[in-house]
């Protein structure tokens, strides 16, 4: 007759304990996914400057070694064999921000080497060089210890790319 007297189920202690680790999975869960999604983010990008690289071995390929000119097409005008006119014949819609859009690039550098002073590594890392700018194509330059660094050779480009963890990726032809 005892057994008759006794109840099945969950007691409420039970039923909090069980809500109480659901609850900490999802918080954990919903603290996760955004870093997350902004290492994915930061994946493709790298993934991006590969495939700029890439493209940019192939047009020196088919250029006798030449970079792209740099010249009044990089401040809004069309000039052939630019810069602009490199990303939309060798790239095109094959790679795009993952934040949307297109990629944003600047051209630093001159004959001489010469980079623009607000365009230093530091600033770039810091944010405090251009905030609309995602990549930053160095012209005569080379990637040492993830910074660019002057080379002597005038056909290499050092890329540094703004991830959105904060930290600054550099790759070279």
């Amino acid at each position: 007759m005892k057994h008759l007297l006794r109840k099945k189920g969950f007691t409420i202690i039970e039923v909090s304990l069980v809500l109480a680790i659901a609850g900490i999975i999802l918080t954990m869960a919903f603290i996760a996914l955004p870093a997350l999604q902004r290492q994915s983010r930061d994946a493709q990008r790298k993934t991006d400057a590969s495939k700029f690289i890439t493209a940019l071995k192939e047009y020196q390929r088919n250029n006798r070694g030449a970079l792209p000119v740099k010249g009044a097409e990089d401040e809004g005008v069309y000039q052939p064999g630019g810069w602009s006119t490199f990303y939309a014949d060798y790239l095109g819609s094959s790679i795009s921000n993952p934040s949307g859009g297109s990629y944003s690039f600047v051209v630093l550098g001159d004959k001489n080497g010469s980079w623009p002073v607000g365009y230093t590594y530091e600033k770039v890392k810091a944010g405090t060089s251009s905030s609309n700018v995602d990549w930053y194509v160095y012209l005569s330059a080379t990637c040492e210890n993830g910074e660019p660094k002057k080379s002597n050779n005038a056909r290499n480009i050092a890329m540094l790319v703004k991830l959105e963890t904060g930290d600054v990726y550099c790759i070279n032809n």
